[in-house]
């Protein structure tokens, strides 16, 4: 039975105010349905209380031996089914069960107006930042999907596969008079800023320096981009609040899918739910390293080989990309006939190992976790489209060794 924040406040022995700052900071899940009314459903109360009372009995918690940053379950989310022990997906450690959060993540660099702080480097098709200033910074874990959006339309998706913190600091501006940092930079009138508290107008804000904790999360591995597919007032409206105003927010993810295919795109979320599997299950985190030159390694890929997809034959050059054979961020450099054209799609799933080529006959390997998936279960056998040079038949024997650990290769 839902229940309204005093009845949560009255249950948890708290003052209503200091309820309603942990609904607003995410530690404890409810809908916002005014500007201060909130509705908190008594599961979630009493998942508050238990996660609560393991806080105070760590020794006796059955879940002691869970690891750090593990995720809450959140019920909107699909249930994800871990592959087998033995599955080449897994590798060393045990996968995780059970649902998946989803989140809507506002990213929009330099067209944002920040009035209070300098903002975020985000970078949509590899990282996202936020600190520990932010509503719901400690909720979001690895193997969460994440949907990038700019206020207007949607960016991309993907799947968490690492979060970095680290200690360090940031400008925060204020009004002069009142000291509150909601405050916003006008484009034509003067002075330059507005308070929208006590509604004082000013050139200079306050400058005040703060220690914060700045988390970074990458999400380049199984990155798909959505760009204007969605519109801002769908996006809102698939939130598990359509009214928050949060940067970071709850996303109920089986409505998204419906509404990407329902928009055109059916099989743009196979690459982000295929590579749950791996990201989820222990398959290392890949590094991240600015790709110098990448542009002009495709380009030389295009003219050497034309415009064609390693795995399926002539394709679009602008749905090309180029794929390396060996890992780049340990490499560090591009070398000659060391990647292959391929899909976009099939790039993703090839970097996280759900795609191979046996390297005894040259011919495509789909990983278990694409069964379900006819467009790629059909490729299965089949030979690559193109010829390949000695190093490149080594590069993807070393990529079969890595992710097909527990394969036999076949007898020639």
């Amino acid at each position: 039975m839902p229940l309204t924040a005093t009845q949560a406040a009255e249950l948890l022995k708290i003052n209503p105010k200091t309820l309603r700052q942990k609904l607003r900071d995410g530690k404890i899940k409810g809908r916002q349905v005014g500007k201060n009314t909130w509705v908190i459903e008594e599961r979630d109360l009493e998942a508050y209380k238990a996660q609560k009372g393991r806080a105070h009995h760590p020794h006796t918690s059955p879940l002691q031996t869970t690891p750090p940053g593990t995720r809450r379950p959140n019920t909107n989310a699909p249930e994800i089914t871990a592959p087998a022990p033995d599955s080449p997906e897994v590798l060393g450690a045990a996968p995780k069960s059970g649902p998946v959060a989803a989140w809507l993540l506002l990213a929009v660099g330099e067209n944002r107006a920040f009035g209070s702080n300098d903002g975020y480097d985000d970078e949509p098709e590899v990282h996202y930042k936020w600190d520990d200033t932010v509503p719901n910074r400690e909720r979001i874990s690895v193997g969460d999907a994440v949907v990038l959006w700019d206020k207007k339309t949607s960016i991309g998706a993907s799947v968490i596969e690492s979060i970095d913190t680290k200690t360090t600091t940031k400008p925060v501006y204020s009004c002069p008079e009142c000291n509150k940092a909601h405050i916003k930079p006008r484009k034509s009138k003067r002075p330059l800023y507005k308070c929208f508290k006590c509604k004082s107008e000013f050139d200079q804000p306050t400058t005040t320096v703060k220690e914060v904790v700045e988390y970074t999360s990458t999400h380049s591995r199984a990155y798909v981009d959505l760009s204007g597919l969605l519109p801002a007032a769908k996006l809102r409206a698939l939130c598990e609040s359509p009214k928050s105003q949060l940067s970071l927010r709850p996303l109920k993810w089986e409505p998204f899918k419906m509404a990407v295919a329902e928009a055109g795109g059916p099989e743009l979320m196979t690459v982000v739910e295929a590579s749950w599997r791996t990201i989820t299950g222990g398959h290392r985190t890949a590094n991240v390293r600015v790709r110098i030159g990448q542009a002009a390694f495709r380009r030389e890929l295009l003219t050497k080989v034309g415009s064609i997809c390693a795995f399926t034959g002539p394709a679009p050059a602008p749905a090309l990309e180029a794929a390396h054979l060996y890992s780049y961020a340990k490499v560090g450099e591009h070398r000659e006939y060391g990647g292959l054209l391929m899909r976009r799609d099939l790039h993703r799933l090839f970097d996280a190992g759900l795609i191979a080529v046996c390297p005894e006959t040259l011919t495509i390997d789909i990983g278990p976790s694409l069964a379900n998936y006819p467009a790629y279960q059909q490729l299965a056998g089949h030979p690559l489209t193109i010829g390949l040079t000695k190093s490149q038949v080594q590069w993807l024997a070393e990529h079969w060794d890595e992710h097909r650990a527990s394969a036999k290769r076949p007898v020639g």
